[in-house]
């Protein structure tokens, strides 16, 4: 057998990715129109979401914006990282824009 050859692809920002508490969340693409005024082009967009996660039970669906969290405003992966790490769970908040309603917010 030989072997497949790999494509080196990098890590940006347009094609980052994170799991958490049963959400796959990544960047807003550039493609994007805001179907609301105040929705601007910052937050991380929800990609999937496990019928079994707590947010799925609090109406979070995919297409959804999540523009902030406890108050702290996400632009990317790396902050909602930095957001978890610095918050304990019982403070994650989301703030989100829905994708089939007006702005919502979303308490633990």
């Amino acid at each position: 057998l030989s072997r497949r050859q790999t494509v080196a692809g990098g890590v940006t920002r347009e094609n980052r990715r994170i799991r958490w508490e049963g959400l796959l969340l990544g960047p807003i693409p550039k493609n994007w129109k805001p179907t609301r005024k105040d929705a601007g082009e910052r937050g991380l967009v929800v990609l999937a979401v496990n019928e079994k996660s707590r947010y799925a039970k609090k109406g979070v669906h995919e297409g959804d914006i999540i523009t902030a969290i406890a108050g702290k405003p996400l632009a990317d992966v790396i902050d909602l990282q930095q957001a978890l790490n610095d918050l304990p769970p019982t403070q994650r908040d989301l703030k989100l824009i829905s994708g089939r309603s007006a702005l919502a917010s979303v308490h633990d």
